[in-house]
């Protein structure tokens, strides 16, 4: 293959330079992406940084790209001659992070999964289409398969179809790779390697290069996922590739997925595998304004009209129902969503003390915990033996009206060893020290409340707030080990939360909460959601789905509504100090 007309790496780092700096309109999920590539970037030259950007890879991979023809222009064209694929500037910047990045100890690519997650008319299809064929004829990849999947038919044939008329158009390239094109399949005899569809729920997963999952949104469950994905595990580097607009189903898995790769983005979950761009509109711009169009469109003015779509979006405009739907297909954003209560950014960059590796993080959380001995300190937490999380809070009060935030954590082995995948990020915070391991199939109530007992004699504890709904048995063991003379009642409902609730995130904005940077803690607070009470007057925290743990931020809730009703003392810790 001749050397590259463009210079793809250079054009990634000046899409990622623009957005970060503000001279590219982009959400602030876009600018994470984009600041998560140039920190990568500067790490990977310090040399403990275990990934490298393989530039020739990544030129390779879009230069090849741009070879193949367009399959949705207007118009008749002589054979071979139709007009090409021209990247677009966050298209390049894709292909250079997917292909590009790589592990220095196997030199596999390190991103085995991508979101694509933009509006209808940006060009997804066609795109996915574009790298599923990079997978299959220029990976190196001897009996690649390649997996177009669907939750019908017709959802599968969009990007399969693309890529047949790729193909079709371009008989050079069929030629080139003696391809033979069939109905329902692509074939690769020289490489024994093919493309073929995949619709619902499949009992065999085979063993894919590539799976291309089309409009995410659409399925119900997640099992055609789950079955390309164990079927990946004996690869290379294989590829998942999920290309979804929004929707209206936030109970779906879709839903689940986007917020995951958004926590990764933001820091709260341990996903360096995972590359996504998620394209939609920031919540502090108007929907109904030509911003909104732009930043979540990232083809608006070249693949999509900016006259027309501007059309489309006053004509919605008239009528409620259009509305919902134009800012579902062409904003980005779901139906009947709800969003994080607190700010997970303010928690990470002003608050926390977030560092990649877990383990010299807990030796930080060490040297926290021990600078606070002696002071002032509020106990929240969920009191009750179970056999999942449980979460203790302390929290102790600052000159400046904010407060320092240690939380415990505890979890029954036979839990974690059932319940969880040993790839799972509870596992990993598990080893690393940050959940405390009980023995057992539940919680030792013995084990939680002699730390409780302990952080009485470390620290000056003047109260202990727990919700007394379910929790009699260790009230009785607390009030043995304790005293009893600190323990408060602090029931979770809207009355008592509310004000605690609303008064934290307050706090977290103006950078008044410190904490040990526990990544249990921060993944809590980023589930945190809000609901309004019967009365519409009172905010409660609440969690979108029973794995959206949120007792951690519940316990700081309890205890910081403590600390705000208690006598203030004078001779406090000031933070920073």
């Amino acid at each position: 293959m001749a050397a590259p007309a463009r210079d793809y790496y250079e054009e990634a780092v000046i899409y990622a330079l623009e957005v970060v700096e503000g001279d590219r309109v982009a959400c602030q999920w876009i600018k994470l992406a984009c600041q998560r590539f140039i920190d990568d970037l500067t790490a990977s030259k310090t040399g403990d940084f275990p990934y490298f950007l393989d530039v020739k890879a990544a030129e390779k991979a879009a230069a090849f790209i741009e070879t193949l023809p367009l399959t949705k222009v207007k118009g008749k064209f002589p054979r071979g001659q139709r007009p090409k694929i021209v990247l677009e500037p966050w298209q390049i910047f894709a292909v250079v992070n997917i292909f590009g990045w790589k592990h220095h100890d196997t030199g596999a690519r390190r991103y085995r999964e991508a979101l694509l997650f933009l509006p209808r008319k940006n060009g997804k299809s066609e795109f996915a289409a574009a790298i599923l064929l990079v997978m299959i004829l220029i990976d190196g990849e001897d009996a690649a398969e390649g997996y177009c999947g669907g939750r019908n038919e017709k959802q599968a044939d969009f990007i399969f179809k693309a890529a047949k008329r790729m193909i079709k158009y371009q008989p050079a390239l069929a030629k080139h790779f003696s391809i033979e094109v069939y109905e329902d399949a692509i074939a690769v005899p020289a490489t024994e390697s093919r493309i073929v569809k995949l619709v619902g729920d499949p009992e065999d997963g085979g063993d894919p290069h590539i799976y291309c999952c089309d409009e995410y949104h659409e399925h119900a469950r997640d099992s055609q996922y789950d079955t390309m994905k164990t079927g990946m595990i004996s690869r290379h580097q294989p590829l998942i590739l999920v290309t979804t607009t929004a929707g209206d189903n936030i109970e779906g898995p879709c839903h689940r997925y986007v917020q995951e790769a958004i926590k990764a983005l933001l820091g709260a979950l341990d996903r360096p595998d995972l590359f996504a761009l998620i394209f939609t509109v920031d919540d502090d711009v108007d929907p109904a304004s030509v911003k909104a169009l732009e930043m979540a469109n990232p083809g608006y003015g070249t693949l999509i009209p900016a006259r027309q779509l501007q059309a489309e979006q006053r004509a919605a405009l008239s009528a409620p129902s259009k509305w919902t739907k134009f800012k579902t297909r062409h904003l980005n954003l779901w139906q009947g969503t709800e969003e994080s209560y607190h700010s997970v950014e303010a928690w990470i960059k002003k608050c926390g003390q977030p560092q990649d590796d877990l383990r010299a993080a807990v030796e930080y959380a060490a040297a926290l915990y021990a600078s606070m001995r002696g002071r002032r300190c509020f106990i929240g937490g969920d009191l009750s033996g179970k056999l999942d999380l449980t979460a203790l809070v302390l929290v102790f009060p600052e000159a400046n009206g904010g407060f320092t935030v240690i939380p415990r954590f505890y979890l029954p082995e036979e839990t974690l060893r059932q319940r969880y995948d040993p790839d799972a990020d509870v596992v990993k915070w598990a080893d690393a020290g940050w959940i405390v391991k009980t023995e057992g199939s539940m919680i030792d109530m013995d084990h939680v409340t002699d730390d409780i007992a302990q952080f009485c004699r470390d620290f000056d504890v003047h109260e202990i707030a727990y919700d007394p709904a379910h929790s009699v048995a260790f009230v009785q063991m607390l009030q043995r080990k304790t005293g009893g003379d600190r323990l408060v009642e602090w029931p979770n409902v809207a009355k008592f939360t509310s004000d605690p609730m609303k008064g934290t995130e307050g706090l977290m904005r103006e950078g008044k909460v410190r904490h040990d940077g526990n990544p249990v803690m921060t993944w809590m607070i980023s589930n945190v959601v809000r609901r309004k009470s019967t009365r519409g007057d009172l905010d409660y925290p609440h969690k979108t789905s029973t794995e959206n743990k949120i007792d951690g931020p519940v316990g700081m809730y309890q205890a910081y509504g403590r600390m705000t009703v208690a006598p203030a003392e004078t001779e406090v810790f000031v933070v920073g100090t």
